[in-house]
C-alpha cells in the first residue's frame, strides 16, 4: 500500500513539473487543494468520501485525458465506451455515462462493439429506472459493473460444476465394477476434492457480490441436491429461492407491477441442430 502511494505521489509531482497545459488537474491541486476538490465534486456530482485527495486528482486526470481524445478523435467508438464505462464505475454517473454510449452507437461501430454498446446501455438502463422506482428503499439489485462480475463468475461456475459432474460420473461408474482400480478410484477422488474447492471458492466470491440472485442459488441448489448428495444444504438454498421470490412479488405489488423487461427487448436464437448448425432466426 505504502508502495503504491509512493508511486501515485511521484507520478502526480512529476506530471505537476512536466505538463504545460494551463488547466492541468494538477496544477490546480498545487496551488490550492480546495480548488481541486470543488473542481473534482463539480465532475462527479456523487459522493467522494472515500478517495484520498490523490485519489481525486487522479479521476480528473483520467476525465481530462478522455475530453481531450475525444475532442481530438469525435469518431473514435472506442474511447467513447471507455470514457462511458470509467464514468459509470468510477464516477457513478450513469445518465453521463449512458450519453457517451448513445453517441458511440449512432456512430455505427462495428459489430462485436455494437453487442457492448447495446449490453452496457440496458444493464445502465436498468440501473437508472431501477434507482428511480426505489428512491424509497426498495432496491435489491446490483450495478452494472457488478452485474457484469456476477454474470461472469455464473459462468464459470456453470462450467466448473459440469466438469465436476463428469468426474462424480466417473467416479461411481468405477465404483460399480467388480473389481475396482483402487488407484483410479483415489486419483478421480482427488479430481472431485479439486474442483469442489473450486466450485465452493466461485460461490464464495459470487455470494460476497450478491446473496439474493435466484438463479445462482438454484444452479448451486440443484448441484448440492442431485450430485454432492448434500441434500441439507442444497434444500436450504432453494428456500431462499421462494422467500426472494415473495419478496420480489410483494415489492411489485408495492411498486405497481412494473416489469424489468419488455417485449422491445431484442433476442437472438442460434439453432444447434445438426442440420442448421449456427442459423440464426
Amino acid at each position: 500500500m505504502d508502495y503504491a502511494k509512493t508511486i501515485i505521489n511521484g507520478y502526480i509531482e512529476i506530471h505537476r513539473r512536466s505538463c504545460r497545459r494551463h488547466d492541468c488537474p494538477i496544477k490546480y491541486a498545487s496551488r490550492r487543494s480546495v480548488i481541486i476538490q470543488k473542481r473534482i465534486v463539480e465532475i462527479t456530482k456523487t459522493k467522494l468520501k472515500k478517495f484520498t485527495i490523490q485519489q481525486k486528482i487522479l479521476l480528473e486526470i483520467i476525465h481530462k485525458l478522455y475530453t481531450l481524445g475525444i475532442n481530438m478523435f469525435p469518431r473514435n467508438t472506442q474511447l467513447r465506451i471507455g470514457f462511458g464505462l470509467f464514468l459509470c464505475e468510477n464516477l457513478e454517473m450513469l445518465e453521463v455515462g449512458l450519453r457517451q454510449f448513445s453517441r458511440a452507437e449512432s456512430l455505427k461501430p462495428p459489430l462485436d462493439e455494437q453487442f457492448i454498446i447495446y449490453r452496457y446501455k440496458k444493464i445502465i438502463q436498468d440501473e437508472i429506472d431501477s434507482s428511480l422506482t426505489n428512491k424509497k428503499g426498495y432496491e435489491n439489485t446490483l450495478d452494472f459493473v457488478k452485474k457484469a462480475q456476477f454474470n461472469k463468475k455464473l459462468k464459470q461456475l456453470k462450467r466448473l460444476q459440469e466438469k465436476s459432474t463428469q468426474i462424480h460420473l466417473e467416479f461411481w461408474s468405477q465404483l460399480q465394477e467388480p473389481n475396482p482400480d483402487l488407484v483410479k478410484l483415489n486419483d478421480t477422488g482427488s479430481k472431485i476434492n479439486s474442483s469442489m474447492t473450486q466450485i465452493e471458492k466461485i460461490w464464495n466470491d459470487l455470494m460476497k457480490i450478491s446473496d439474493q440472485q435466484a438463479d445462482a442459488l438454484k444452479i448451486y441448489g440443484r448441484f448440492l441436491i442431485e450430485i454432492v448428495n448434500d441434500e441439507e444444504k442444497g434444500e436450504s438454498l432453494i428456500k431462499n429461492i421462494l422467500t426472494l421470490d415473495k419478496s420480489s412479488k410483494k415489492q411489485k405489488e408495492m411498486l405497481g407491477g412494473k416489469e424489468g423487461i419488455t417485449s422491445e427487448t431484442p433476442i437472438i436464437i442460434g439453432d444447434c441442430d445438426i442440420k442448421r448448425l449456427g442459423y440464426i432466426r
